[in-house]
């Protein structure tokens, strides 16, 4: 039913996306006779890594805006550029720009902003210091600056590739994993 609504390329790119063992389920849907199309051969390992990866920048900033945290006058791209903004700060301003550099397109924009205010001594900060930071940026309390940072993080780790992910796992300072993993 839902495929009636989509493109017929977006149709495709979700069966393409979904574990094998659930491609089966999601049949493309032909508009014009109304009936589902044959699906095509399952993609091979080599296939898969060789497609390109869906900027996920979008859906990271409508997942935070859908979440239901975020106070009113505070955008999602606000909130994202507060979080990884305060987070930057725990790297030098080389470790920044490469960061910046290796992120989605548009998280990169808000990422290179952050990393021009790096020198090259980067802070070490404290969940409850990170917290204030996020706040003190927003004009928020503490406790939604923490519910906006777990949202930012969460969304990051639920729409970025996994390699992408298992990078920043490893970039991400202790004092914050407790944040980033919950």
């Amino acid at each position: 039913a839902v495929q009636q609504l989509m493109p017929e390329d977006e149709i495709w790119d979700v069966r393409n996306r979904l574990p094998r063992e659930l491609d089966t389920l999601w049949y493309p849907y032909n508009q014009a006779n109304r009936q589902p199309f044959e699906p095509p051969p399952p993609l091979e390992p080599e296939q898969l890594e060789d497609r390109p990866v869906e900027e996920p920048t979008e859906s990271i900033l409508h997942e935070i805006e859908l979440s239901g945290v975020l106070p009113i006058g505070v955008s999602a791209t606000e909130a994202a550029e507060a979080v990884l903004c305060t987070l930057s700060q725990e790297l030098t301003g080389g470790e920044a720009q490469d960061l910046a550099d290796r992120s989605p397109l548009t998280l990169r924009g808000l990422l290179t902003r952050c990393a021009r205010h790096h020198g090259e001594r980067p802070q070490t900060l404290d969940e409850v210091t990170f917290l204030g930071q996020v706040a003190a940026h927003l004009e928020i309390e503490g406790p939604t600056a923490e519910r906006i940072t777990r949202t930012v993080f969460s969304a990051l780790r639920g729409r970025l590739p996994p390699a992408e992910v298992s990078k920043l796992d490893n970039r991400i300072p202790r004092s914050m994993r407790r944040l980033w993993r919950s």
